[in-house]
């Protein structure tokens, strides 16, 4: 299975609280930073998954399922004034 996700956020003019803010990180989209790690007037990131499946076995507690997972995320905030090169 190949799944991707993309996702925006974006803030039109300047009239906006903290607590309005794009943000990324943790449950917001990227993976292993906490939440809300990143904040900004606008905001991008994209999760990437891949999942192989390749047995599956009965137990007497739980089935279990093994295979192959690999993940990749990126993303990006932007501020106005900030240069981050």
């Amino acid at each position: 299975v190949l799944a991707s996700k993309v996702k925006s956020h974006i803030n039109f003019g300047d009239g906006f609280e903290f607590y309005q803010a794009a943000v990324i990180g943790g449950q917001d989209g990227l993976r292993g930073y906490r939440n809300q790690r990143y904040t900004g007037k606008k905001s991008l990131y994209q999760n990437t998954d891949l999942r192989y499946s390749f047995s599956r076995m009965k137990t007497p507690v739980i089935p279990i399922k093994m295979g192959v997972y690999g993940s990749f995320d990126y993303g990006r905030v932007w501020l106005d004034g900030e240069d981050s090169n």
